[in-house]
């Protein structure tokens, strides 16, 4: 007979013991984020408890107003743990608690502790980039603002012009990292492919988040967590029918407002319409005069989505911290889509740094959660990072599309 847990658990040390020994292991191993920063896992800084919203997901917050979060400078090398990522998953279905050996709790751990390291990644990859201390853009032209048009025939041209800039900031003494998309993954991989060359099966090996290493020792890393952005042009007013489809979430404009999800209002003219697809796009819980709001599902796959617009422009700006595709079906040809661009990472190793404490790691067990009979997996991962203030110059943003 199969036993039940019950709320004494006589286990319960030794699967805790083992919950935070693999999640802490998949933190590491999972996260693009540790393959090009040094990581401290001490508990160097200032500690504080953040606080957060405790729900059935992972909850990326900064702390409360007790405190102003302090950076890293040359004078303070003193920086406060201020952010965390959090997962929480109840276990309540017969099946799930009728298990031996703690292998429910491990493969629970193992995804919690996946989906915990992609937000830290996210954060630490966002903030590097904004922080680097110089940028490519079209043809490797430091400070373009141009992106870069990637191809399997220049994407090692890419990486050496990147690396050239790396180095003329004297980042020739260490080894050489870029973190690209997986686009440009493809890319790259097509050009090894095209030259017919045996290398590509060794230096480019498929997997996640590294790939591999190209010829003078530069290390990929592959990410979707970097910048993305677009843009919405609207030089005329949207035709009744027109679409904009965002990660497959799709908005139609119409004559009249209804009640069908996505739905867009036409309005009087070209600034009504990007008024509504803008609001819709920021607020895509919401229903309102102009836009009606789309499912949860839906909502999900624009969630990490925002979009700016001057009111004296007729330019939508849709930024991203993380992969997203932009199409659309327009009428007029003065309403235009822009390529999406992207903002990849390269830098000598190191240059990045990331905190995360080793006693960061919390895992909590309950039993009996809200009524229901069953117990809750509560995992919390204590965090932040900086660009190291020395080596900023040796991190450099490269813009793509």
């Amino acid at each position: 007979m199969t036993n039940i847990i019950t709320t004494a658990v006589s286990d319960y040390g030794t699967r805790k013991i083992l919950t935070e020994a693999v999640a802490q292991e998949n933190l590491y191993s999972y996260s693009a984020a540790m393959g090009f920063s040094t990581v401290d896992s001490s508990t160097t800084g200032i500690y504080r408890s953040p606080f957060t919203n405790i729900g059935n997901a992972v909850n990326e917050s900064v702390t409360n107003n007790e405190y102003s979060p302090v950076e890293a400078s040359t004078d303070a090398d003193i920086l406060p743990i201020d952010r965390r990522a959090v997962f929480s998953e109840k276990i309540g279905a017969f099946d799930e608690i009728s298990f031996a050996s703690g292998s429910l709790i491990t493969d629970r751990a193992m995804n919690g502790s996946k989906v915990m390291a992609q937000s830290i990644d996210r954060f630490v990859i966002n903030k590097a980039i904004s922080e680097v201390g110089s940028s490519l853009g079209d043809a490797g032209v430091a400070g373009s603002a141009t992106p870069w048009a990637v191809t399997a025939t220049n994407a090692l041209e890419i990486v050496n012009r990147t690396v050239e800039e790396v180095n003329f900031n004297e980042g020739y003494g260490d080894d050489k990292f870029i973190l690209v998309d997986t686009s440009f993954v493809k890319h790259l991989t097509g050009y090894f492919q095209g030259t017919g060359n045996n290398v590509a099966d060794d230096t480019i090996r498929t997997g996640l988040p590294y790939v591999g290493i190209l010829a003078g020792g530069v290390k990929v890393f592959q990410s979707n967590n970097v910048p993305h952005e677009a843009t919405v042009t609207f030089g005329a007013i949207a035709t009744a029918g027109d679409t904009v489809s965002v990660n497959g979430v799709v908005y139609t404009y119409v004559a009249s407002i209804g009640t069908a999800a996505g739905n867009l209002l036409v309005g009087a003219n070209a600034a009504a319409s990007q008024a509504a697809l803008l609001g819709a796009l920021n607020a895509p819980a919401t229903t309102s005069a102009t836009y009606v709001a789309v499912s949860l599902d839906n909502q999900n796959k624009i969630k990490n989505l925002a979009g700016t617009a001057s009111s004296a422009s007729t330019v939508l700006t849709f930024a991203a911290k993380g992969a997203f595709r932009l199409t659309e079906t327009f009428t007029s040809g003065s309403n235009v889509v822009s390529v999406v661009s992207k903002k990849l990472l390269a830098g000598s190793m190191g240059a990045v740094k990331i905190f995360v404490p080793s006693v960061g790691m919390q895992y909590t067990e309950k039993d009996e959660i809200s009524g229901f009979d069953g117990i809750e997996i509560h995992m919390r991962q204590f965090f932040n990072s900086m660009t190291e203030t020395r080596k900023v110059p040796l991190t450099t943003s490269v813009l793509v599309s």
